[in-house]
């Protein structure tokens, strides 16, 4: 892993981050406030390094919504998390959110009976995960309709705009393609896309892999993104910050 090789690449080849290194640090920490005061009680539990980007456009409600160990949630100011149980008919709906696991922009992940994540998982922009029809074919007037709970092994990738329905079942280290709409089980180690899904490549469970799980414990993600902020946000301004929020220029 290059980390010290990449920064700068990385740097010229993307967008810049303009905020100096004391804003983005202030940011944070303005931000882990805001998560422990408005999101974390709303959760039924929640394991140590939660880490929220933009949590308040982060929704959480209704009871039995857990998350293990450092869980990131990226939300946007157009692309909110919604995170959601309805308790109904006396029912205890869960949300079980794994450790390592990360929620972009736009994820709604809502659950009338049961929704488990594995560990590792990645919730691509705009990925929906319901457990319900929430309606029945005949009678609309009163959810959540048919049930069945959804699981998710560990290293699932659910890429933009898919669709998990209920009673579905993924395997370990499986991919969902962007836009598919999986209303079947599907296999570990496999990729499937399509509306409906269908499996069409089978990946070496014997392969070199990274996951998030890497990340945390052979490789120590905190120290690294404090040296990746460190060299990125170096040399950035206040003045310089301003100045690309009010009067941007090409490539900012």
């Amino acid at each position: 892993f290059r980390a010290r090789d990449t920064g700068r690449e990385n740097q010229r080849s993307m967008i810049r981050r303009h905020e100096p290194l004391w804003l983005n640090a202030l940011l944070m920490r303005v931000a882990a406030l805001m998560t422990r005061r408005f999101l974390v009680p709303r959760l039924a539990s929640v394991e140590e390094g939660l880490r929220v980007l933009r949590p308040s456009h982060v929704h959480i409600s209704g009871p039995g919504i857990s998350v293990g160990r450092h869980v990131h949630l990226h939300a946007e100011r157009d692309a909110s998390i919604h995170l959601s149980t309805w308790a109904l008919d006396g029912n205890s709906p869960r949300i079980e959110v794994g450790d390592y696991t990360i929620i972009n922009p736009g994820v709604r992940v809502i659950a009338a009976e049961r929704i488990t994540l594995g560990a590792g998982c990645m919730l691509a922009t705009g990925a929906y995960i319901s457990d319900a029809d929430w309606h029945g074919l005949y009678h609309r007037a009163f959810p959540p309709g048919t049930t069945a709970p959804v699981t998710l092994g560990d290293n699932v990738w659910v890429a933009d705009g898919a669709r998990i329905l209920k009673g579905v079942k993924v395997g370990d280290n499986a991919i969902v393609a962007a836009a598919a709409v999986v209303a079947e089980n599907v296999p570990a180690n496999t990729v499937v896309a399509g509306n409906p899904a269908r499996v069409v490549k089978e990946l070496d469970p014997q392969a070199p892999a990274t996951t998030r799980r890497d990340l945390f414990e052979d490789l120590d993600y905190l120290v690294f993104e404090r040296e990746y902020l460190r060299r990125t946000l170096r040399d950035n301004t206040l003045a310089g910050y301003l100045r690309a929020r009010l009067i941007p220029r090409r490539g900012d």
